[in-house]
């Protein structure tokens, strides 16, 4: 029976850390884990994460101090037992088949990474994510050329987000060590999905609907978008400069 991690940084989400954490205590395929990983929260987070720790053993928290989301992830590969992991953003949801139909798919193709489509809530109108390829379709083994990937990521970012995939542990670049970016603000998914998809061999794509993102004005890609100072414009001049001269 396949253990699935969630893997999730957590950082001044009180408001919203508890529903995260219900739809996926909620999952109709109950052989899961949660690795919380407190990012030196300043609200109430921290206490959360322990309340629901107590309340269900498959939770586990680790606290520590502020080095943002990248760091926080790669520090809870390090403690996941699980045979896939999915990474899931502390403010965002999850459907409740998520890891039935996870399940599912990896049991009858063998695939080493799925992807699957979100839905952005929390605005008056909602819309989702949009197909990358159709519902069945395998990338690498038995399937389409990972030529067709490449070709996605040159033209669009829709391969970019992290919380769409679930990967197996074997994939997973676990001895990499990511302190050089710690920095960085923004392009981590994209930075982590790149070398996730050039290590799976197989890759499934559903076009079901099974992550809920939520769009809220604290959040950081609001935040990211509104902000133009001078420094964020160095750290993203900085973020380029880095990724261009890594392979």
């Amino acid at each position: 029976m396949i253990l699935f991690s969630f893997i999730i940084p957590v950082y001044n989400v009180e408001k919203y850390l508890r529903e995260c954490l219900n739809s996926i205590i909620n999952q109709t395929y109950k052989n899961w884990e949660v690795i919380l990983i407190d990012d030196g929260s300043q609200d109430n987070s921290d206490k959360i994460c322990d309340e629901y720790a107590i309340k269900d053993k498959r939770i586990k928290v680790w606290h520590r101090e502020n080095e943002g989301s990248l760091m926080a992830r790669r520090y809870g590969v390090l403690y996941a037992k699980g045979d896939y992991f999915l990474f899931i953003d502390s403010d965002d949801l999850v459907n409740s088949k998520l890891l039935e139909v996870m399940n599912k798919i990896i049991e009858s193709t063998g695939s080493d990474m799925v992807i699957y489509r979100f839905e952005r809530f929390g605005r008056l109108i909602k819309s989702e994510s949009p197909k990358v390829f159709e519902k069945g379709t395998i990338v690498g083994e038995g399937g389409l050329s990972k030529e067709c990937i490449w070709k996605k990521v040159i033209s669009g970012d829709e391969l970019n987000n992290l919380c769409l995939k679930v990967v197996s542990r074997d994939i997973i670049d676990k001895d990499i060590d990511y302190q050089a970016y710690a920095f960085m603000k923004s392009g981590t998914d994209f930075m982590q999905s790149m070398i996730l998809l050039d290590n799976a061999k197989k890759i499934y794509f559903t076009d079901e609907v099974l992550y809920y993102y939520r769009y809220n004005d604290s959040g950081i890609s609001s935040t990211k978008a509104k902000t133009v100072d001078s420094k964020s414009l160095q750290l993203h001049m900085k973020t380029r400069e880095v990724l261009q001269n890594k392979k």
